[in-house]
């Protein structure tokens, strides 16, 4: 498979605050032309945060592939924009070398930011100190 270099995509990217209209917007786009979704909201990838954050629809979420929605388990998963965006560049990196293309839609400038341009490096503290200091 081959590999990408993100930086010479030309990337769709879709912002803007919640309830704005990037669900629709990504979904025309998405019907029309075959992009695959990647959610850069922060709030949209945890599960049980329904209210407030706008998520796709069931229905939404049928009509087009979607790629971190509902997937941080609140309570127990240490998720931040580093590894968001270095899931994002292999999800990219993937999603290109099979001929297909993808746009990334949401409302997190740090997320997008990570997604595309990269960020920090991880400092290497570990996610059970972590969670501790959640839970204090």
């Amino acid at each position: 498979m081959p590999s990408f270099d993100i930086s010479k995509l030309k990337i769709p990217v879709i912002c803007g605050p919640t309830a704005a209209g990037k669900t629709s917007v990504a979904l025309g786009l998405a019907e029309k032309f075959g992009y695959e979704i990647i959610s850069a909201d922060s709030r949209q990838m945890v599960r049980e945060m329904n209210i407030g954050t706008a998520k796709p629809t069931l229905e939404e979420l049928s009509r087009a592939q979607h790629y971190f929605i509902d997937i941080i388990d609140p309570d127990n998963e240490i998720y931040n924009s580093y590894i968001y965006g270095n899931e994002v560049r292999k999800l990219l990196s993937r999603i290109y070398s099979e001929g297909k293309k993808a746009l990334i839609c949401g409302g997190s400038g740090l997320y997008i930011q990570s997604a595309v341009h990269g960020f920090f490096e991880d400092l290497g503290i570990d996610d059970t100190e972590k969670l501790e200091y959640r839970k204090e």
